[in-house]
């Protein structure tokens, strides 16, 4: 449909990268680290050089997301799929109640629900819409993914709990946005997402109830696998360092995007900056006949994930195809979810006069697939 299209030149970006994860690693944030190589990768975690940059990566993660004070955190190997199970073996008491609206709250609840020790209570709506939030009495977890990034799906608000945790996978939401982190009790991330980082470590945010009930189930007997007992986690916290050995360059990138976070605004900035690109993007949409939006509730969609279905007439397969091949990359549709859509990435290194550029070469595919013989 599109093979024989060109796009200019003028209408691409500078920087080509639109992927929800892994996304667009800053430039200059590389070659930073080459220049510091040799002092740093290669060289024992355990050392003042690391053990500094992650000690460097805590106290501006405390000022960046406005941490409370008695909050702990805790990274590790593994990124957010492992914390997953985690909580299982080391942070739910009996029951967890999990909120699933796409493939990774799903993925999340599994853990939960196939493991022989905790149960489940799994509250599930169909893709592309938001679960109705309820404490339930008999849970003492309860979870939710606040931007599910396979449909673009977000929560708009923290829920409150009374009498539980409140656990919160954060992975392609925070950073990019704000969240009332006094209202949550574990709040963790994967970096390669909205942090502009490499793969490969979590990163946790923990309550003082949060961290009372981890030593409570510690205490009780169970087996934990260390790679997954989040007490063992936040002890090495506590001493700027992972149990084991981090992945040094992810380490590094994190560093430098939250000095570039803080310099741009803080969080503040990097909402409001949120807020302009979604606002481009959905304007977009609403203009083109061909597109439309996947989340059909406004309030719910997303601030860095922005899933927009194609007329049936157009396969998203053959427009993404064609954009790769012209260097514009990555905004393919969730590979599970089945729908003829692409999924285009808010976060913060992604600019939006390149977000303009993305738009103004669908536009030229678009208009021209007909004219030109396409």
């Amino acid at each position: 449909m599109f093979e024989t299209l060109k796009i200019p030149h003028e209408l691409l970006p500078l920087d080509g990268r639109f992927g929800c994860g892994p996304s667009l690693v800053r430039p200059e944030f590389v070659e930073a680290l080459a220049r510091e190589s040799k002092n740093y990768l290669g060289t024992s975690h355990r050392q003042p050089n690391v053990k500094n940059k992650v000690g460097g990566v805590i106290e501006k993660l405390r000022t960046f997301m406005k941490i409370p004070a008695d909050y702990k955190i805790a990274m590790g190997n593994g990124s957010a799929s492992l914390v997953w199970d985690a909580c299982t073996f080391s942070l739910i008491e009996k029951k967890a109640a999990h909120f699933v609206n796409g493939e990774f709250s799903q993925k999340w609840s599994a853990s939960t629900k196939e493991s022989k020790f905790v149960d489940a209570h799994v509250v599930k709506v169909g893709n592309g819409e938001q679960p109705k939030f309820e404490e339930f009495a008999d849970c003492d977890v309860h979870c939710i993914t606040w931007n599910e990034t396979s449909t673009g799906a977000m929560w708009d608000h923290c829920p409150t709990v009374k009498n539980s945790l409140l656990a919160v996978d954060a992975t392609s939401a925070a950073g990019a946005y704000d969240w009332d982190l006094s209202k949550t009790d574990v709040f963790y991330f994967s970096p390669q997402k909205a942090f502009g980082s490499e793969g490969g470590l979590w990163i946790g945010i923990f309550s003082p109830k949060a961290v009372a009930q981890i030593e409570r189930v510690k205490k009780s007997g169970r087996y934990i696998p260390a790679m997954l007992d989040l007490s063992l986690a936040l002890k090495n916290g506590e001493a700027n360092q992972t149990y084991n050995t981090p992945a040094l360059a992810t380490v590094y990138i994190i560093d430098k995007q939250l000095d570039w976070f803080l310099e741009k605004g803080g969080m503040a900035g990097m909402t409001a900056m949120a807020d302009e690109k979604q606002k481009l993007l959905h304007t977009w949409v609403d203009r083109r006949p061909e597109l439309s939006h996947y989340i059909k509730d406004p309030k719910a969609r997303s601030k860095t994930v922005c899933t927009i279905n194609l007329d049936p007439a157009i396969p998203f397969d053959q427009l993404t195809k064609q954009l790769r091949k012209q260097g514009v990359l990555d905004i393919d549709a969730y590979r599970n979810l089945g729908e003829n859509q692409i999924r285009i990435s808010l976060f913060p290194n992604i600019s939006k006069e390149d977000l303009g550029k993305l738009t103004q070469c669908i536009d030229y595919l678009l208009d021209n697939r007909q004219a030109k013989g396409a």
